[in-house]
């Protein structure tokens, strides 16, 4: 009992041609899934240095708030330069007619915001952007900013004819 197998000169090869197929297929998909990934983590990343810029805007509101709220009734702003004084850290403020200027730093997190108010009348306007790094020259810096308008109330007194 002999039996013997007879291979076709065609099917030589076949366990190769098959194994470099199913390897390659193996590959290309990791490689489709770690760019995936890779480009999860930079979108993850991006979203989170954003909300870095978005908190330093905000602070920067916040500054610029406490200081109008602070200085009501005063002429400071009227006046030359004056300064923020707050959680025992003071910021020079730049002043120029009806508008305001300054910059905040948070050396602890590497973000800062450049703050505008301006005053007219009863309306006050305040332009605030932060960054997530205060490096200019970092090409991963983010830029968020925010607005905010609002009206001061006084005590006013309308003098007519009765």
């Amino acid at each position: 009992m002999n039996t013997r197998i007879l291979h076709s000169r065609s099917s030589k090869g076949f366990a190769l041609l098959f194994s470099i197929i199913v390897i390659s297929v193996v590959i290309l998909t990791t490689l489709a899934v770690s760019s995936l990934v890779r480009r999860g983590l930079d979108l993850t990343s991006i979203g989170e240095r954003s909300m870095e810029a978005f908190f330093a805007a905000d602070a920067g509101l916040e500054w610029a708030l406490y200081w109008d709220i602070q200085r009501r009734g005063d002429d400071k702003f009227r006046g030359s330069d004056s300064t923020i004084s707050c959680l025992g850290s003071s910021i020079p403020v730049d002043v120029t007619g009806n508008r305001a200027t300054f910059d905040i730093r948070d050396t602890t997190l590497d973000v800062c915001a450049s703050v505008e108010v301006r005053i007219n009348g009863l309306e006050t306007e305040v332009f605030s952007r932060g960054f997530n790094t205060c490096a200019t020259s970092d090409p991963g810096r983010i830029e968020r900013g925010l607005r905010a308008e609002y009206y001061s109330y006084q005590l006013l007194f309308i003098v007519g004819k009765v």
